[in-house]
């Protein structure tokens, strides 16, 4: 995602949540739910999710229920 990220066009604002865990460091906040929403509302025009997920839901980052009550 680092990757795609550095070859976005300028002018882009590139927003990261990473979870930070014992072989990742991130000071970045979270990928959880709260931020998730906090993106979405603020515009965001293209969110990317690299991980786990099913048809209802990105892996410990939002539920299709969380949708809707922001």
């Amino acid at each position: 995602m680092d990757e795609q990220a550095k070859s976005l066009p300028k002018g882009w604002t590139i927003e990261k949540r990473y979870y930070s865990d014992g072989a990742c460091k991130s000071n970045d906040p979270p990928p959880n739910q709260d931020e998730i929403v906090k993106l979405l509302n603020s515009g965001v025009d293209l969110m990317l999710h690299a991980g786990h997920g099913l048809n209802d839901r990105w892996e410990q980052s939002l539920t299709r229920q969380r949708l809707g009550e922001d």
